[in-house]
């Protein structure tokens, strides 16, 4: 599962509060968005959020990571450097998706779009 934070401040009992992505859900016939069912961390409520309101949750260093774009797309790693100027990251990639007894590929830069924490 991977945990996405809101940041629409219109939204505010959830607003900058962490939530576990549950299911992503097709795009609307209204604006053609996706949405996903998003369950709050804090409270256990299930809430719908469009994809334009989440952002992803990026953990500190030595935490795991799931890859959501480009080549690795699908791959877990782990955070080896956080580059706040920047705003991207270095990992250690899983070359099997989810396990590293298979070995991991050094990535330099992700950028924070491109990767969430993984629960």
């Amino acid at each position: 599962a991977e945990y996405m934070g809101c940041k629409d401040p219109s939204m505010s009992d959830v607003f900058k509060k962490k939530g576990e992505v549950e299911k992503v859900l097709p795009p609307s016939r209204v604006g053609g968005r996706c949405y996903a069912k998003v369950r709050m961390c804090d409270t256990q409520e299930a809430i719908e959020v469009s994809e334009r309101d989440l952002q992803t949750v990026i953990p500190s260093e030595g935490g795991r990571v799931r890859v959501l774009r480009g080549e690795w797309k699908g791959h877990e790693a782990v955070v080896v450097k956080i580059d706040i100027d920047k705003f991207c990251l270095s990992a250690d990639v899983y070359k099997n998706r989810y396990d590293s007894a298979a070995g991991t590929v050094r990535v330099a830069a992700f950028e924070y779009e491109d990767v969430c924490k993984v629960a």
